[in-house]
């Protein structure tokens, strides 16, 4: 038996293929993207299509493919890591569910009946631009949230138009489109990802650099809705989105999923890179708050490589000198800390981090409880 394992280039990153006797029998690729942890940008390894050949499953083929596809990681110096994962596989390989899937339910109805004014139309290519812009200044300090470049194109598995989830039973899963709110000088203020088929309306993304365009961009939702005979709308945001805020007028109802080993999951790279890049955020935060770092800094241990933070006259700064306050943690419940997916409280219930009781206060400034998220538009 002959086997080799490659790494080649693809046009969205790279692809980790497993051949055996000639044949490739395993694989997945790599989507090189940024990701945030505050206002913090991070390289970040997007693992998508794992794949095994029906006839060589159930032979660890795949568990090779994962860690080969690691290892790829660490040479290329990725910070992080995030998947959308099955239930009960991805955390062999060090990954752990970094964020909630929520969606707010609003019966179409309720929605405002007349418009705002403000022009709402169909977006075109050319708007792409103007989105990436408002998209960047609503999702700053998003944590999870894909960093978008100006030229990032929206892509529906290998066709163009925004990525949706499955709307329903017997529903043609599809790319969606797009709506945009004008102001009185013709500029994009806020827009709307979506689609709209066969008695099912959902919106994947909502954004505005003006709230008043809301209930413009709402009005039109609600005649896409009952265009195609749907009786509520689906709107997938976090929970604390300002425009699911919006909606609470209307009736909404909430349904918040928080995975235990599926979904949206992270895995640290990098510990001291991705540490280096959380500099100034933390900084930020840590003043921001009333809690005073240890005079001798603050050491992290996880999964035993160390990393120290040091308050000095310049700001926040990272040494490899250990201090006297340490704080011991594994790889993946500190990507959750980092995501601000769970809380230090949280972790300590169960033992999944050693620290100090004077300390507890200083890691909350740092790496507080937030609602970290993956628009539909950047999954994969």
């Amino acid at each position: 038996m002959t086997e080799g394992m490659s790494v080649t280039p693809s046009a969205r990153g790279w692809d980790v293929t497993l051949n055996v006797d000639g044949q490739d029998v395993s694989g997945l690729a790599v989507v090189d993207k940024k990701t945030r942890v505050g206002k913090a940008h991070l390289k970040m390894a997007g693992v998508a299509g794992v794949w095994t050949d029906e006839a060589h499953r159930k032979k660890g083929y795949a568990s090779r493919v994962m860690w080969a596809s690691v290892d790829e990681m660490v040479r290329r110096r990725y910070d992080v890591s995030i998947l959308f994962g099955i239930e009960d596989f991805y955390h062999r390989y060090g990954y752990a569910a970094c964020a909630a899937n929520s969606v707010c339910q609003v019966e179409t109805e309720a929605l405002p009946r007349s418009s705002s004014g403000f022009r709402v139309r169909a977006a075109r290519s050319g708007d792409l631009p103007r989105i990436v812009s408002v998209y960047a200044k609503t999702n700053v300090d998003r944590s999870v949230s894909a960093v978008r470049s100006r030229f990032w194109q929206p892509v529906h598995g290998n066709r163009p138009g925004w990525r949706m989830p499955r709307m329903g039973a017997g529903v043609v899963r599809r790319p969606g489109k797009a709506i945009v709110g004008e102001d009185e000088k013709g500029r994009v203020i806020g827009y709307v990802s979506y689609d709209a088929q066969d008695g099912h309306c959902m919106v994947t993304e909502v954004g505005a650099t003006d709230r008043s365009v809301y209930p413009a961009l709402a009005h039109r939702v609600r005649r896409l809705a009952s265009g195609v005979g749907a009786d509520r709308v689906r709107f997938c945001l976090p929970v604390d989105d300002p425009f699911g805020q919006y909606l609470g007028r209307f009736g909404c109802g909430w349904s918040v999923h928080f995975p235990e080993n599926s979904g949206s999951m992270g895995k640290l790279v990098s510990i001291s890179s991705t540490f280096q890049k959380l500099i100034q955020t933390l900084a930020e935060r840590l003043g921001e708050s009333s809690s005073v770092m240890p005079q001798s800094g603050l050491t992290f241990v996880i999964d035993e490589e160390a990393v120290t933070l040091l308050r000095k006259k310049s700001g926040l700064v990272l040494t490899d000198v250990l201090s006297k306050s340490v704080v011991r943690i594994d790889q993946m419940p500190m990507i959750q800390l980092l995501c601000g997916y769970r809380s230090v409280e949280d972790l300590m219930i169960t033992d999944e981090i050693q620290v100090a009781k004077a300390v507890v206060p200083v890691v909350n400034a740092l790496f507080p409880r937030s609602n970290p998220y993956v628009w539909w538009g950047d999954r994969f």
